[in-house]
């Protein structure tokens, strides 16, 4: 006979279900509990303007803007507290309007890393 070195799935749901029913027993301390923000980790943003042209190998353009400020009015309608911008593909190494978007509007909109990293080893002329 074999003994076990970790929990059961029966002991695990167990000690799970019996946690949450404390935790909704004790309401008055989870009511003071700020809950935890939401953040969206990857959101695009662009806009068909001839001061941020897409890129030449771009065939097929979105014709609509995906705008910040709809980001924005999006985030506020569905709880969502920060996001992250990603740099989009149809500007290539071309980073400037994700920059700009999240320096305008810095306490809700973040800048990826790597649209950082991509904007200084490739800046634009």
């Amino acid at each position: 006979m074999t003994q076990r070195s970790c929990p059961s799935r029966r002991a695990v749901l167990h000690a799970t279900a019996a946690t949450l029913v404390a935790a909704c027993r004790n309401k008055s301390v989870m009511a003071d509990e700020k809950p935890a923000p939401i953040i969206d980790p990857h959101v695009h943003v662009w806009k068909n303007d001839p001061k941020y042209p897409w890129a030449r190998e771009e065939k097929e353009p979105p014709k609509d803007d995906a705008l910040p400020a709809t980001l924005l009015r999006l985030m506020k309608a569905n709880g969502v507290d920060k996001t992250v911008i990603v740099h989009v593909i149809y500007y290539r190494w071309d980073c400037r309007y994700a920059g700009m978007s999240s320096r305008r509007t810095r306490s809700s909109l973040w800048e990826s890393a790597g649209s950082i990293r991509r904007r200084i080893a490739r800046p634009t002329t």
